[in-house]
């Protein structure tokens, strides 16, 4: 199943379901499903699709909505739009290097053809994401075992009151922003969480990270005990 969209497309094992064509009055058609059963491997997805086509292009759009269960993170990619800029989607494919999203749902919509601005085409992504492991910065240590709800669209990504794993710490309370600038790219990554473990965790967090540098390297022969 192929959508201008999407780079490539789908590599769907089976789909069933129903698809109608309509004539529109004063010319063009509509093509609509109703709700499709797709499988890929171990993904088991559910959506339906409607393209408006008048003659007039001005006047053309679509829409796609997909319920998706049992994918794998690091597969994601032939599912993500072009309409993301390839700095997100570099961030995205360099920053998570595991994990499953059990429940995940796409809606898209807008004009259907490629040569419309990025602007004009809507997006909104949500994955229920299970033992995800995410290095975030190639200057801050992976976080992992994060169990999220991860709402991402034109805007950027956001992450609300996860839960992860840092070095033997816990992490709960995590916020994450990734808004995208103008133009599409991603300039910075804003994390707010709060650690709950060893002391040492703490201290290696400060020494192993540019806190250290901003620091002074302070902490850099510090041992602590205790949590």
């Amino acid at each position: 199943v192929g959508f201008a969209i999407f780079k490539n497309a789908w590599p769907l094992d089976a789909v069933k379901g129903r698809v109608s064509m309509t004539p529109i009055e004063g010319g063009g058609v509509q093509i609509s499903s109703g709700l499709l059963e797709m499988e890929v491997g171990e993904i088991f997805a559910h959506g339906r699709f409607v393209l408006n086509a008048p003659k007039d292009r001005g006047e053309q759009s679509w829409g796609l909505e997909v319920g998706v269960q049992n994918a794998r993170l690091t597969e994601a990619g032939p599912y993500l739009p072009t309409s993301l800029s390839p700095a997100f989607r570099q961030w995205l494919q360099d920053a998570v290097l595991g994990g499953q999203a059990p429940a995940s749902s796409m809606i898209f919509h807008g004009p259907p053809t490629a040569d419309t601005p990025k602007e004009h085409k809507t997006f909104e992504l949500l994955f229920d994401v299970k033992d995800l492991s995410m290095r975030y910065h190639p200057e801050w240590p992976a976080v992992d075992e994060v169990e999220a709800l991860v709402f991402a669209g034109n805007h950027g990504a956001v992450v609300h009151d996860a839960v992860g794993r840092l070095y033997t710490s816990t992490v709960h309370n995590i916020n994450v922003q990734v808004p995208i600038v103008h133009g599409g790219g991603v300039e910075q990554v804003e994390v707010d969480a709060e650690l709950v473990g060893p002391l040492d965790d703490s201290i290696r967090f400060i020494n192993e990270t540019p806190l250290a540098a901003l620091t002074n390297r302070v902490t850099a022969h510090w041992q602590g005990s205790g949590n």
